[in-house]
Parts: C-alpha cells; structure tokens; sequence
C-alpha cells in the first residue's frame, strides 16, 4: 500500500511577515567587521567609559595626510577593470566578473586623503560597496568580508590612535575563524605542501561550538583572565583544527593569546577589573576537557531568514515564473533522474524544505545534517520511491509556484545561504510535488537537436525544449494551472482505487 500523506489545507498558511533576526544587526558583531580608531590625546577631565561594550571614549581622529593616486586605489582595491571584483565561491574563489552597477570614480576621488585612523572611513567603503558590487556580493556576507580587506589598503595613519571599536569586535575579527568561503574548514597548515590551509571541512556541529565559544571569549571576565583565556581558546582550537593537524594547536593559541592580549591592552579602560561575580557557574566548566566543553546536541534554534524585495505576493502572481521556467531549454543537471523530496528541522515547524538529489535521499539528507547541524525529518516521499524523469526542472516548477512564501535561511553552521525552504505546509508542498511529477511524466519536453552556441554551452545549456504544444497552453496560465492540478488529482485517485483493488484481491 502507498504511503499516505496529509490532505492539503483549503487555504494558505499565513506568512510570516517579518525577519526573525535582522541581518544587518547580525552583521554589526560579524568577525569581519573593519575597525574604527579614534587619536589618543591626553583628556582634561577623566576618561568616559561604557561598561556595557567596554570601548574607549570616541576622540576625533587626527588623519595623517597621505593622497593615493585614484588609478592605484582602484588597483589595490580590485576594482579597476570595473568588475564587481568579490571572491566567488567557485574552485579557487576567483572574483566576479559582473560590472559595477555605478560609476565608482567620484567615489574613488573622495577616499585618497582616508587612512585606517580616519573615522568616516568605514562609512565611505560601504559607499563604495554600493557603488561596487553585484546584486549578489551586496548582502551582508560577502559585502562585509570584502571591506575587512579593504580597509586594510589604506595607510595605518596616526600611529598613536588608539582604537574605538568595542574589543570583543575586534578580538572576533582578529581570530576570524570563520571567513565568507565556499566552506569552513581546518585552520591547520599542510607543512608539506608548502604550507597552505588544510581544506578538511569541519562540519557544521563544530562551527557552532566554535561561534559559541566567541561569544565566551570576548567577556571581559574571560578574556582579562589568563586561565580562562587559553582555555577557551583551546576549546575553539578543538572545533577548528582536524584530526591532521592537532599538533599545531598549542603555538595556534599562544599566537592567538598574545594578539588578544595586545589588543586589550591598547584600551586606556580602567574598568578593565574583573568582578567578583563575573564568572559564576563557569569555573568548574573551565576546568573540564575543552573537547568535552560543549554538548553535541542538535540545533533546534528558529530559523534567521529574509524575505526578498520583490517576491510575489500571492500564488496566481508566481504564475509568470512557472512559465518562463517550463520555456527554459533544459540544463545538463535537469537532463537526468532524481528524486525530489521534502523534509523539515525540529523548531521550524511551518517551514519546509524543497530539494532534488541524483543519488539517494538518504545520503543528501545525511549531508544536510552535516553541514548544518540540524536533523531532518523527512517527509516526502514516505517508504520506497522511484526517481523521475527532469527531477532537478520539477524541483524548479515547485519552487516557482511556492516563490510567494519562500524564504531565505541564513546558516549559522555553513556559509550557505539556503534558498529552496517555503513556508507552507508538508501536505501544500507535497501536493506541489506530485503535480509537476505527473506533469513530467507526459513527456513535455523534447531534443531539438539544434546546434548550440558557445554562450549555451558554455552555461550548460542543451537542445531539449518545451514542445509547441505544450508551449501553447502556458499562453493561459491560470488554465493551464487548473488543468495540470486536475491532471494530478485525477491521476492519485485512480492509483488510490488501484491500491484498495489489490488489497481487497
């Protein structure tokens, strides 16, 4: 007997209409945030201090005077071909290619006198970013990771600033563990191989211990205290070092240890004591194994998303993404056969996750958990399956018709922003599914065998393409809609009646 799933609801689920956490906010205390520096003059009155973010009074900076030429600012920046310029996440992180979006040289003009003392400089990169990059490359990742190495091209200045920045900021970015990469992987280094970066990826259960252990590091009780210190910091070396690379785990945290010790002291803070109570409940914690200081338990967190500017704001307005991608030419990956499932994560009930995998669901779902430390509970399909034909083209109709309620989850544990969930329901989702499944099982497309250009080639795309036919009916979409659902409803009442045949037989 089939396996049975719940009906679809009569009416959608309500959106949510709001992020859960604000991205920008997040990105305020990212490890890759630049650093701000105010002069060190000596106060007539004493110093004001904030406890809460334990950062220096901001002093005006006295910028030292050091024009750049316009034409080596852009070089030094990579912008000088007027490309885009940010690390893709491609073999080997080459930059993107996609123009600037605007005319960068005025900007460019106005930065030659900056230095990394100046306090508007961090104001006029992110300018700049604007200017600068990609649709892509402007969200909050990769656009922070780019201005960190920006920032660092322009003169140090006066040498006596002294840095306004909260120092748990800037001990993040000083250990940056964690940069904008395809992939996070062991800060090991392969001595035999003239000493580049181990890539072995460390998994997403140990990124999150070793954000977490940041967030201990930069207290003041913790980073003030020398025990407390190298033991946190062999902690986070426990979660970022691979089994290959152990043994360069003590001079790792005594570099780290003097880099945040310097940083501390460059602070004139006088409430730089600890207080007596600053470390109730994690003394005895601190004494334990570090590999043994964080449980292995699952994320179950709520999910951090975003909602993009422009999506539809109902289903009959997804109808114009249905057809333009049923009239796309197949790609390579859509050519063969797969499966496409549903699963979701324990704390995000509401949300779903829509994806296609050539090999087994099993295997794809054991690299989600993985890589994202979550684990998914699979919903469709239920007991054995059989793969379809285009199942990557189906994966693309659902996720098309379901744009209106998808949203993009921010990964805490890979860098990946993860755009195929929705918030509907499993039984919405899994109707979605088994509709554009029948419809690939007519045959709707088929090899033209026209010769291809270098342009297609070259992104992968063939000669099969939707039949005229076929073609045709998408001139009415709201009909069209109606006849592939009925199709659909039509054909899992007849496998119904089959399945209670047999059984009675």
């Amino acid at each position: 007997m089939s396996p049975s799933y719940p009906s679809p609801p009569s009416t959608p689920s309500p959106v949510r209409g709001e992020i859960d956490r604000h991205l920008e906010h997040q990105n305020q205390h990212s490890p890759t945030r630049a650093i701000n520096y105010a002069a060190l003059s000596p106060p007539t009155s004493p110093p004001i201090t904030d406890s809460k973010n334990e950062s220096a009074a901001a002093v005006a900076a006295v910028a030292v005077a050091a024009p750049m030429d316009p034409t080596d600012l852009k070089e030094l920046l990579g912008l000088r071909n007027g490309k885009c310029g940010c690390p893709t996440k491609r073999k080997g992180n080459p930059p993107c290619t996609n123009p600037n979006p605007s005319n960068i040289e005025n900007q460019i003009d106005s930065m030659t006198t900056l230095t990394q003392t100046s306090p508007e400089l961090l104001d006029q990169l992110e300018k700049l970013a604007v200017l600068a990059f990609c649709n892509h490359h402007i969200k909050a990742e990769p656009r922070a990771a780019r201005i960190k190495l920006w920032k660092k091209v322009f003169p140090i200045g006066d040498e006596k600033a002294v840095p306004i920045e909260p120092i748990g900021d800037q001990i993040i970015s000083a250990l940056d563990c964690f940069p904008y990469t395809a992939r996070y992987t062991c800060v090991g280094t392969r001595l035999d191989r003239d000493s580049t970066t181990c890539g072995f990826s460390i998994g997403g259960k140990r990124v999150r211990k070793g954000k977490r252990t940041f967030s201990l590091i930069i207290r003041p009780e913790n980073y003030l205290n020398d025990h407390n210190l190298t033991f946190l910091l062999d902690v986070l070396a426990s979660n970022i070092f691979c089994y290959n690379h152990t043994e360069q785990i003590p001079d790792w945290v005594a570099k780290q240890k003097a880099c945040i010790t310097k940083i501390f002291r460059a602070y004139p803070v006088e409430d730089h004591q600890l207080s007596s109570a600053g470390n109730t409940g994690l003394s005895r914690k601190l004494e334990g194994s570090p590999e043994e200081f964080w449980d292995n338990a699952d994320d179950t967190s709520a999910f951090i998303t975003e909602i993009e500017e422009d999506r539809p704001s109902n289903a009959s307005a997804c109808f114009e993404l249905v057809r333009d991608k049923m009239k796309e030419p197949l790609k390579k990956p859509e050519l063969g056969n797969g499966y496409v499932y549903v699963y979701g994560v324990e704390g995000n009930e509401g949300f779903v996750k829509i994806g296609f995998t050539s090999d087994t669901i099993k295997g794809r779902l054991d690299g989600w958990k993985a890589q994202c430390d979550r684990e998914p509970k699979l919903l469709y399909p239920l007991g054995s399956a059989e793969k379809i034909p285009h199942a990557n083209r189906v994966e693309g109709l659902c996720l098309a018709e379901l744009n209106y309620r998808h949203m993009t989850v921010i990964c805490e544990s890979c860098p990946k922003r993860h755009i195929e969930w929705v918030q509907v329901s499993a039984a919405e989702a899994i109707a979605v599914i088994q509709k554009w499944t029948k419809w690939i099982d007519t045959v709707p497309y088929k090899d033209s065998k026209k010769p291809l250009t270098t342009w297609e080639l070259r992104r992968k795309i063939t000669s099969w393409e939707l039949r005229h036919e076929e073609e045709q009916r998408t001139d009415d979409m709201p009909k069209f809609m109606q006849e592939v659902a009925a199709a659909s409803l039509l054909a899992e009442k007849q496998s119904s009646t089959e399945a209670s045949e047999a059984v009675r037989e």
